[in-house]
C-alpha cells in the first residue's frame, strides 16, 4: 500500500469512526468522560468492559475527532474536559449507577515513591513474616513498635504510618510492599458526565454518593418537613389528613372546656356534670 493510498485508508478509517460515534450520540442521554492517564492498559480495559456490560457504547478517541463530533450535534460543554488520552461512554443508564458499576470495578496496587494516600495508611499488630535484619530499620523510620518473636519481626501494635492526602515516600512504599500492603486504588479517573436534556455536567464528586446514607438522609428530611408543616398548618396531600385530626382534637377540647354540648361532646360534659353532681350529693349528706 503506498502512502497516498495509507492516507486515503486513514481518512476513510477516521471518519467512519467519526460516523459511529456520532450515530451513539444521537441514541444516547449521557456522556461520561474519562481520563485515561496513568491508568495501566489492563485496568482499561476492565473498566470499558464493566461499562460495556452496564449498557454503554464506549470509545477512546483523539479530542479532535470527538469535538468534531460534538459539535455537529451542537454540544459545546464538553470542549474543556478533552485533554489526554480521553475514554468516552455513552449511554442512558443513570449516571450515579454508572459510577457505582465503575466503582465496583476498582482494584488496589502497591504505593509507589511520591503517590498521595488516598485514606490513612495503617500497619496492624501482628507477625510480619520478615527476618530481623536491615528491614528493622525500615519500621524505625516509619515509627513502628516492633518486637523480634520467633525469629521474625513482630509489630507491637497497630500504627498509622501515613494520613490521607500525604505523600509517601520511597522508604514507606518499600516497606507497605514488603508487608504486602496495597494502599492505592486503581480507579477510572471520571473527569465529569454531561446530561443531554438538561445541559447540566455532573462533576465526579457529585457521582460518588452511598446510596444507602442518601436514602436515610431524604427520609430524615422527608419527616423534618412533614413535622414542620403539620406545625404550621401547611396543607398538602401528605398533611391534610393528620391536620383534620389535629383540629378536631383541638376543636373538641375548646368544646369541652367550654361545656359547649354537641353529639361528639355531650357523653363527657353529662358524665363530668354527674361526677360534679355526685360529689356535692356527698357533701350535702
Amino acid at each position: 500500500m503506498t502512502k497516498v493510498e495509507t492516507k486515503k485508508h486513514f481518512k476513510k478509517w477516521k471518519e467512519s469512526e467519526r460516523s459511529t460515534f456520532e450515530s451513539a450520540l444521537e441514541k444516547s442521554n449521557y456522556i461520561l468522560i474519562g481520563n485515561l492517564s496513568e491508568l495501566p492498559a489492563k485496568a482499561e480495559r476492565e473498566f470499558r468492559d464493566c461499562l460495556k456490560k452496564a449498557g454503554c457504547f464506549t470509545k477512546v478517541m483523539n479530542s479532535k475527532v470527538a469535538l468534531r463530533g460534538l459539535h455537529s450535534k451542537g454540544i459545546t460543554e464538553l470542549d474543556s474536559q478533552l485533554k489526554g488520552p480521553t475514554l468516552f461512554a455513552l449511554s442512558n443508564e443513570s449516571p450515579f449507577k454508572l459510577y457505582k458499576e465503575i466503582k465496583k470495578n476498582a482494584s488496589s496496587s502497591f504505593a509507589k515513591d511520591g503517590c498521595i494516600a488516598p485514606e490513612d495508611i495503617y500497619v496492624n499488630e501482628g507477625d510480619t513474616g520478615i527476618p530481623p535484619g536491615p528491614a528493622l530499620t525500615d519500621f524505625k523510620v516509619a515509627h513502628i513498635d516492633t518486637q523480634i518473636r520467633n525469629g521474625k519481626i513482630y509489630i507491637s501494635k497497630k500504627t498509622l504510618v501515613v494520613s490521607k492526602g500525604s505523600k509517601i515516600d520511597a522508604k514507606i512504599a518499600t516497606l507497605l510492599t514488603k508487608l504486602k500492603i496495597k494502599p492505592m486504588k486503581i480507579l477510572l479517573n471520571v473527569k465529569t458526565v454531561f446530561d443531554k436534556a438538561t445541559k447540566t455536567l455532573y462533576k465526579k464528586d457529585l457521582l460518588d454518593i452511598n446510596a444507602e446514607q442518601l436514602i436515610v438522609q431524604i427520609k430524615e428530611g422527608y419527616l423534618r418537613c412533614y413535622y414542620l408543616a403539620i406545625g404550621k398548618g401547611y396543607v398538602s396531600k401528605q398533611t391534610i389528613k393528620p391536620l383534620l385530626i389535629k383540629g378536631y382534637k383541638s376543636s373538641k377540647a375548646v368544646a369541652l372546656a367550654g361545656n359547649v354540648v354537641n353529639k361528639d361532646t355531650a357523653k363527657q360534659i353529662l358524665g363530668k356534670a354527674q361526677r360534679i353532681a355526685n360529689a356535692l350529693g356527698k357533701k350535702v349528706i
